[in-house]
């Protein structure tokens, strides 16, 4: 990404996937929805001289270590479970990369002064 990637204010939550660009244009063989893994060795989002998360994530997912990264997708929209995604699906066309802006990495109804 580059820098100031949002103007104005900063959204709650980023969520990452990546998608086959001929999907994207429309090639009928295949599917716009499913999500490809990324050829990243690692990601992070660098948010007010901090990164996040503070250890970037290493993607590597043709040694199956790929926990942390589904622990992320939990932790990004502050559930312990409730998607029905499991680890398996994750790596086959359902790869997403939630990442909480908040600044108490918390999303419940209470204040919160936006960046």
């Amino acid at each position: 990404m580059q820098d100031n990637a949002f103007l104005g204010f900063m959204p709650k939550r980023v969520v990452v996937g990546y998608i086959d660009n001929a999907a994207i244009n429309g090639q009928l063989s295949l599917n716009p929805f499913y999500l490809t893994i990324a050829t990243l060795t690692f990601l992070s989002i660098y948010v007010d001289v901090q990164y996040l998360p503070t250890k970037p994530l290493e993607l590597n997912y043709e040694t199956n270590c790929y926990i942390r990264d589904y622990h992320q997708m939990f932790s990004g929209f502050n559930r312990d479970s409730g998607n029905y995604l499991t680890r398996e699906e994750f790596v086959q066309g359902h790869t997403l990369y939630v990442f909480d802006l908040n600044p108490d990495l918390c999303d419940v109804p209470h204040l919160n002064l936006q960046h």
